[in-house]
């Protein structure tokens, strides 16, 4: 019944279920270890929640102050074979686990190498940033010394432009 429907059917549910009936399987090669892996763990997540929910609900009564319980007419649960799924499904994830590739001495000579020429870039965009504004108030002291000089002499409309003299 219910008991039979739980632990047969959740095993085939999940969020990634595929063509050979649990997550990850018959997805193919092309998905990559850590898909494989989120997927695995979703499913787990999600048997462990509805066994859970499935055994809260199927329990027999238990007293809690000592009181009276009626007899339950419920049949025992296969918490055996419940465990069992969890288990498979967990040992399905530490494989994967382990199937994750190491980061490699090459990888991180590679990230200090990197790293090494971002401060490198820095030092360089730096010292041209200090040139460039170097350069920038050198001519605007030398505009400024034009247009004082323009001011000086009469010959500055406000406009910008030279006046009708043709300076």
């Amino acid at each position: 019944g219910e008991r039979r429907r739980c632990s047969s059917a959740m095993a085939a549910e999940g969020p990634a279920a595929g063509p050979g009936g649990g997550p990850g399987e018959g997805l193919g090669e092309d998905v990559d270890v850590v898909t494989r892996l989120q997927s695995e763990v979703a499913a787990l997540s999600s048997m462990m929640f509805n066994f859970t929910g499935y055994l809260q609900a199927s329990a027999p009564p238990v007293a809690v102050a000592g009181e009276a319980v009626a007899p339950s007419a419920a049949a025992p649960l296969d918490t055996g074979g419940l465990a069992r799924q969890i288990l498979e499904k967990h040992a399905a994830v530490g494989r994967l686990i382990e199937g994750l590739p190491d980061s490699s001495a090459e990888e991180e000579e590679g990230l200090v190498r990197l790293q090494e020429e971002n401060v490198r870039a820095g030092e360089a965009l730096d010292a041209e940033a200090r040139r460039a504004r170097a350069l920038l108030e050198r001519l605007q002291g030398a505009y400024a010394a034009l247009a004082d000089h323009q001011l000086a002499h009469g010959r500055f409309d406000g406009g910008g432009a030279a006046s009708e003299g043709g300076e």
